[in-house]
């Protein structure tokens, strides 16, 4: 199972739920570059191991960066 959950989505266009799931890792270094490839009007990760939501990438980098 994946720890880390990267979900991407547009204001007008999203898909809901586990659609809108665009990268899963372990690895928190690879989250950050998918991040940083999905442009989308909002993102956030969801880390499945402390049940944390990520809501900028700041707070995620600060955290495991």
């Amino acid at each position: 199972m994946n720890r880390f959950l990267l979900f991407a989505y547009d204001q007008y266009y999203p898909m809901g739920g586990m659609d809108d799931c665009v990268f899963m890792s372990n690895d928190p270094d690879e989250v950050v570059r998918q991040w940083k490839l999905h442009i989308a009007d909002y993102s956030h990760v969801y880390d499945c191991e402390s049940g944390r939501q990520y809501e900028g990438i700041e707070e995620f980098v600060a955290k495991f960066g």
